[in-house]
């Protein structure tokens, strides 16, 4: 799955987004076991508090909530950077991609 997500400059709202969308994703595959990682902090403990939080990525954070009801077992884990070296390699591919496409 390789989606654009729109440029806000707020990395926590990216997180959530990406979440929300990796989430969304499970569900069309038809997962019932869900671990969302992420690094995060502040989208890991804002998906695991049961309180509303009111910051720029609340509101998504509110839908993951109501998304993730559906699942027999949902789970999250921040990793710090270093373990998410796959996702961010991946993103550094899409930049390069992205760029290529451009210039074509």
């Amino acid at each position: 799955m390789l989606e654009r997500l729109p440029l806000n400059g707020d990395v926590d709202c990216s997180e959530a987004l990406a979440a929300s969308n990796g989430i969304s994703f499970s569900k069309e595959l038809g997962l019932m076991n869900v671990i969302v990682e992420g690094d995060s902090l502040s989208v890991i403990e804002g998906i695991r508090k049961e309180s509303s939080q009111v910051t720029s990525f609340g509101n998504i954070v509110q839908a993951i909530k109501d998304e993730i009801l559906p699942f027999r077992s949902f789970s999250t884990s921040h990793v710090g950077r270093q373990g998410n070296l796959v996702a961010h390699g991946l993103v550094r591919l899409a930049k390069v991609v992205a760029l290529f496409a451009v210039l074509a």
